[in-house]
C-alpha cells in the first residue's frame, strides 16, 4: 500500500489538498513499483511514463491523481470522458454509480460484491491476488487490460442478475 503524504488543513476541499514534499515519497514509491513490477511482461512499455508523472512536482494531490488516472486510461485505450462536479453532492442522481462509500480498504467485502475481476497471471505468488492496483493489471496484461475489465464486468453483471 503506497500513500502520499499531504499537508493537513482543516475544512479544505479535496482539490486543495497539498502534497508534502518534505518527505521523499517519490523515490520510495518508484522503488516499490520497480521492485514489484520490474519483471512484469509490460513493465518496459509503460514504466517510464509512469515514473515521469510520479516525479513531476504536482502541488495538489488531486492533480497527481488525475494525471495518473488519465495516463492509465490512455494505456488501456479507454476513451471515456472524465467528468468532474463543481461542488460536493450529498446525493447522486444515479445512486448505482456512487461508489464513494465503497472504495476504501475498510469496505473490501462490499466492493468485492460489486466487482470480481477475472484472474490473470501476476508477477508474484501462485494464486491470483484480487484488489491490487490498476498498475498491476497494466504491467501484467498490457494492451489486454481493458478487455479483461470488460469481460470481468460482463461476468459480474450475469452473476448479479
Amino acid at each position: 500500500m503506497l500513500s502520499i503524504p499531504f499537508v493537513h488543513s482543516q475544512g479544505q476541499l479535496t482539490t486543495d489538498v497539498r502534497i508534502d514534499y518534505n518527505q521523499k515519497w517519490q523515490h520510495r514509491h518508484w522503488r516499490a513499483i520497480q521492485t514489484a513490477y520490474g519483471k512484469a511482461p509490460f513493465y518496459e512499455f509503460y514504466a517510464e511514463r509512469i515514473r515521469k508523472v510520479i516525479y513531476e512536482k504536482h502541488d495538489f494531490l488531486y492533480d497527481l491523481n488525475l494525471n495518473l488516472l488519465s495516463l492509465c486510461l490512455t494505456f488501456m485505450k479507454w476513451n471515456i470522458p472524465l467528468k468532474e462536479t463543481s461542488q460536493y453532492e450529498k446525493e447522486v442522481k444515479c445512486a448505482e454509480n456512487d461508489l464513494r462509500g465503497v472504495i476504501n480498504t475498510k469496505n473490501e467485502a462490499e466492493l468485492s460484491k460489486l466487482y470480481q475481476p477475472l484472474p490473470y497471471i501476476q508477477v508474484f505468488g501462485n494464486m491470483f491476488e484480487s484488489g491490487l492496483s490498476v498498475l498491476d493489471l497494466i504491467f501484467c496484461m498490457g494492451p489486454n487490460a481493458l478487455e479483461l475489465i470488460k469481460q470481468s464486468r460482463k461476468r459480474n453483471e450475469q452473476t448479479n442478475s
